[in-house]
């Protein structure tokens, strides 16, 4: 039995922060104009991290990723023991609280992410993806910073049966994937 259930959150993008050498306007990952280089990234499918599979977005697509606006997002109804992220935040490191739901009771836990040039966790989360340069819209290339994505782990302390992922609001935070880790 596969103890991994991973989540699709392409209904809930709504930002685009991959773009490509040929098309570096089409993302702003940052507020700033910059953006991850599709190029040293996956493809769109599932990617295997530290021995998670993730289902890695498409960044030919309008958007690619999403920022924590409240969204409630649906996941497949079970028991679940972690809670895996692929993210990063912009503009600094944050923790923010996240509510598990189960249909009739939230539980809070917390979920940190690292800034994307920050080159070491400030939440103990493990490097995904290390880019050797970034985009700008203003300066194409910029090999002075080397963006990240990183893979956050969060126990999730058998909070029950989880139906809803409720986030908070911070538009500095951003998730490209998430999987969830199936409870005994």
């Amino acid at each position: 039995m596969d103890p991994f259930v991973i989540v699709n959150l392409e209904a809930y993008f709504n930002i685009k922060g991959i773009s490509t050498l040929k098309n570096i306007n089409s993302a702003d990952f940052s507020g700033l104009g910059s953006s991850y280089p599709a190029e040293e990234l996956p493809k769109k499918g599932v990617t295997t991290i530290n021995d998670t599979p993730f289902l890695f977005p498409d960044s030919e697509s309008i958007v690619d990723s999403l920022t924590f606006d409240e969204q409630l997002i649906k996941l497949p109804r079970g028991l679940y023991k972690r809670l895996h992220i692929l993210g990063a935040a912009d503009n600094g490191s944050f923790r923010e609280k996240v509510y598990l739901v189960d249909g009739i009771k939230k539980s809070q836990i917390k979920v940190g992410l690292t800034g994307w040039i920050v080159p070491e966790p400030h939440y103990s989360e493990k490097k995904a993806f290390i880019c050797s340069m970034g985009y700008s819209q203003s300066e194409g290339i910029v090999r002075e910073f080397k963006p990240i994505i990183w893979h956050q782990t969060v126990d999730l302390n058998n909070v029950g049966d989880i139906e809803f992922l409720q986030l908070s609001d911070n538009p500095a935070m951003h998730l490209f994937a998430i999987t969830l880790e199936k409870g005994d």
